[in-house]
């Protein structure tokens, strides 16, 4: 007998270039992705530094709205990291507003020259081997005008916006969600446009999280686009289609797309080896021997196996447990964790 089939929320992971939007159906403890698409925005980022959003006809308002298949009641969002301010703040174990108003006068501390408010959210860190003065806690800050654009932006297409996540908490649900082992270590790399953001977790809870900057997937796409004389919108569709060298086949384009691209991605090898390297000397024994991948970067054919040859780790691409079509998920994991706050809440 089959059980009752429900629906999550609208989850929307907003990229600098992309919007990513996927809506999961749960039946019984099975998760599916029901739904998914990418809306893209071939000009300038979707989301500006001051607020400001970007669009052209048919991009997401319009997209959104006119699709029937993302008309959910709710829906959550994640932006992208250039627009936050993520930390790790030494703030006394005491009651939820002393704690709270101590995190506003720190965040007040650090952004003086701002005159708009930001908003915050915290969630508990687990001291690492240097930190000796007291409870840990991880603080992520926004502007207000672009979390309330954002939301507003979001409900006027038809679903109403119920929460602005944090990244490294949806990459870490996501992980959950195809890895329930309590306490077990993970990594999360979610590789987008414009930079690439590292998670250490253990079981959901993030140890550490960390903006490799400089290794966003433009950097490639500018190279290839150099070496052919082509648009970087086209380097980017080609490097979708065609993607790297793999172990089962390699064709020449391939191939010559990796040299290419080989500055660029090893930097963020060199960014990834670093920040290991510093989380295995606060956390001993907490790095994961495997990484998961997200982003658009998990949507390049071939790119967790050559990460994998290229650094040891046991890279794999996101995707849920059954999936019949697992290649094409990876770019929509933290959208899945998202819709998912749906039985959460």
């Amino acid at each position: 007998m089959f059980g009752r089939r429900h629906e999550g929320w609208l989850g929307i992971d907003w990229g600098a270039r992309t919007i990513k939007l996927a809506c999961l159906e749960r039946e019984g403890d099975e998760l599916r992705l029901a739904r998914k698409i990418v809306v893209r925005h071939p000009g300038e980022p979707s989301v500006k530094a001051d607020g400001r959003l970007a669009f052209r006809e048919g991009d997401f308002p319009t997209a959104l709205a006119k699709d029937r298949r993302f008309r959910q009641s709710k829906a959550a969002c994640v932006l992208p990291m250039n627009l936050v301010d993520l930390r790790s703040m030494t703030i006394p174990d005491v009651d939820t507003h002393s704690r709270r108003m101590m995190i506003v006068g720190e965040i007040e501390d650090l952004f003086p020259e701002e005159t708009f408010s930001r908003v915050i959210d915290y969630w508990d860190g687990i001291p690492g081997s240097s930190h000796r003065s007291g409870p840990i806690v991880h603080v992520i800050s926004m502007h207000e005008a672009v979390a309330l654009r954002v939301a507003q932006t979001i409900t006027r297409s038809g679903p109403i916006c119920q929460q602005i996540d944090a990244l490294p908490l949806a990459m870490g649900r996501a992980i959950e969600m195809i890895d329930r082992r309590r306490g077990t270590p993970h990594l999360g790399l979610d590789w987008g446009y414009t930079s690439a953001t590292l998670t250490a977790f253990r079981g959901r809870q993030p140890l550490y999280s960390r903006m490799l900057r400089d290794c966003g997937i433009v950097r490639l796409a500018s190279a290839l686009a150099e070496m052919l004389g082509v648009t970087i919108v086209d380097a980017e569709q080609l490097l979708m289609e065609k993607g790297l060298p793999g172990h089962d086949s390699t064709s020449e384009l391939q191939e010559l797309a990796a040299q290419v691209m080989a500055d660029g991605i090893r930097t963020l090898i060199d960014q990834l080896e670093t920040t290991l390297s510093y989380v295995e000397a606060e956390w001993p024994g907490t790095i994961a021997e495997g990484l998961w991948l997200f982003g658009g970067a998990a949507a390049i054919p071939n790119m967790a196996s050559y990460l994998s040859d290229k650094t040891g780790l046991d890279v794999r691409t996101w995707s849920l447990p059954g999936s019949s079509d697992p290649a094409s998920e990876g770019a929509f994991g933290v959208a899945a964790a998202l819709s998912a706050l749906a039985w959460d809440s």
